[in-house]
């Protein structure tokens, strides 16, 4: 498990300088970062908004998976699928 930020990260642009911030934690005050207005900046401040929710849904599929694999361990596909998964949360943690 990581330390990150909990709660509901939003990403919202600034009215006064035009750049996607994104804000998280229980009251959605923490600061968390800045990108900018042009470009991919929305795309990329929703998709950073949207870690948290990723991360935990990687975790519970995870979960599944490994239940798949302790009634068939020899299932390729699933083997296959778990080393994906692991490989994100593993990049996510910053152990890649």
């Amino acid at each position: 498990m990581i330390n990150y930020t909990k709660g509901e990260w939003k990403a919202g642009r600034s009215k006064d300088t035009g750049l996607w911030h994104i804000h998280g934690g229980a009251s959605n005050g923490e600061y968390i970062c800045c990108l900018p207005s042009h470009g991919k900046g929305e795309a990329n401040a929703q998709l950073i908004a949207s870690a948290p929710d990723l991360y935990e849904a990687l975790q519970i599929g995870r979960g599944v998976i490994k239940a798949q694999l302790f009634l068939h361990p020899d299932d390729k596909i699933m083997q296959v699928q778990l080393r994906i998964v692991d490989k994100a949360l593993a990049k996510a943690g910053g152990k890649e």
